[in-house]
């Protein structure tokens, strides 16, 4: 969801929200993996209707048995077709190069759109998500804090794993599974 836009996307959270809690009650969130990303990178993707197996990968449920093994093909192959960026395009290929790492065994050389949102998209608010992306699990944090407060009555615990500054006020932060080798 586009979650720097509250209006739209708060009566939609608090209803899972609300929702999950009757099914497990909780008693604090966890919101893990909330950067804002794409897996299929370009500034339009639509689903590539002539190669069949591609709809299948789009139009499979999760199984009730919850065995989601044959869904993890979908975390590393895209089966849309997107419209890349031109190369003059300065929010796409911004006039300094950064080291993107898009996965292992792949350079550390991936455009700045590699696997995320386009920094080209509009949020709702007209805020591109160039100037924007960081703020994302910020946002996040605030809609699920308003919605678990709205639920519960109570100032729910949040944990993140990305923030920006002021989001201590609705959630703790988490580093992640960090690791260093130098």
């Amino acid at each position: 969801p586009d979650y720097m836009s509250s209006a739209a996307v708060g009566p939609w959270l608090q209803r899972k929200v609300d929702r999950f809690r009757q099914q497990v009650p909780w008693s604090g969130l966890w919101l893990d993996m909330n950067e804002a990303s794409n897996f299929c990178s370009g500034l339009n993707c639509k689903p590539d209707v002539a190669v069949a197996s591609n709809m299948h990968w789009l139009e499979m449920q999760v199984p009730k048995d919850g065995n989601i093994s044959e869904l993890y093909k979908m975390l590393a192959t895209c089966v849309m077709k997107c419209e890349q960026p031109q190369a003059s395009n300065s929010l796409a290929f911004p006039p300094y190069s950064i080291a993107n790492y898009k996965g292992p065994g792949q350079p550390r050389a991936a455009p700045l759109s590699s696997n995320v949102v386009s920094p080209t998209a509009k949020h709702a608010d007209g805020s591109l998500e160039y100037d924007a992306h960081n703020l994302y699990g910020t946002a996040m944090a605030k809609s699920h804090y308003e919605a678990a407060l709205a639920v519960t009555g109570r100032r729910p615990f949040l944990l993140s794993r990305s923030t920006s500054p002021g989001a201590g006020r609705y959630t703790a932060h988490w580093t992640g599974d960090n690791a260093a080798n130098w």
